[in-house]
């Protein structure tokens, strides 16, 4: 995926081994772009990415990292169908209406995850941003770290982005599931990798069991077709 995106960017194939430079800016704007970010704020989390892993990029000009902005969008019209379903429907949702963002239902300040566990907005409303001089959507966010309440703008990047990482939570833990139901019990994980061990002589096998059992969808998402990458090591550093 990320390859073929800076395939588009590029013009030309893109190999994750010859080209991982431009495999990071296609993954960048995969992982980056999905939730509405304009391409200022795109090129610094670009930059500031490069920065930290040591990347040399080619061109970090205003004008390129515009173009790949405008290209990820012209690449997924339906991902920019879904923010404009999610910014009416944050207009309706302040008003106590129910509807469908994309499959997911929402009922006043709750939209329903396909498992039909709840995303709340706890007192949706509008009020004055003195940040930008505008009446806003705003909602109460409890932060469990810092022990208090803050007042958080919703727009429809961030709902998007709310219910994509849920639902990918739910697909994960699902996985892994699947994963014990098989009789492989994970050892950790890393954001989105489950880790396993293994004795040598069974890596093979258990290589195309856990394929498949990661592979398996849960009820709730209607077969959606999903995929997944396995690697093996001696240690983390040679799997990846």
């Amino acid at each position: 995926t990320y390859s073929l995106m800076a395939q588009r960017i590029y013009g030309r194939p893109i190999n994750k081994k010859t080209d991982p430079t431009e495999r990071f800016v296609g993954k960048s704007a995969t992982l980056g772009c999905g939730f509405g970010c304009g391409w200022k704020k795109f090129k610094g989390m670009v930059l500031a990415d490069a920065k930290k892993y040591g990347i040399v990029l080619d061109d970090t000009s205003d004008t390129f990292f515009e173009r790949v902005v405008n290209t990820y969008r012209e690449a997924n019209p339906m991902v920019r169908r879904f923010w404009k379903e999610a910014e009416v429907a944050i207009n309706h949702m302040l008003v106590g209406g129910s509807g469908y963002i994309g499959k997911y239902r929402y009922v006043g300040n709750k939209v329903y995850l396909p498992r039909g566990i709840p995303l709340t907005f706890a007192n949706l409303r509008r009020e004055f941003d003195p940040r930008t001089g505008r009446n806003e959507v705003m909602y109460d966010r409890y932060n469990p770290n810092k022990g208090r309440t803050a007042t958080v703008k919703l727009w429809y990047g961030l709902l998007v982005e709310n219910i994509v990482q849920a639902t990918a939570r739910d697909v994960f833990v699902n996985c892994l599931h699947n994963c014990e139901s098989g009789g492989y019990y994970a050892v950790g994980s890393v954001h989105d990798e489950l880790l396993f061990l293994v004795p040598e002589n069974e890596v093979e096998t258990a290589m195309k069991d856990l394929y498949h059992l990661m592979c398996i969808p849960p009820d709730w998402l209607d077969n959606c077709p999903l995929d997944s990458e396995l690697n093996f090591g001696d240690n983390y550093h040679e799997a990846k």
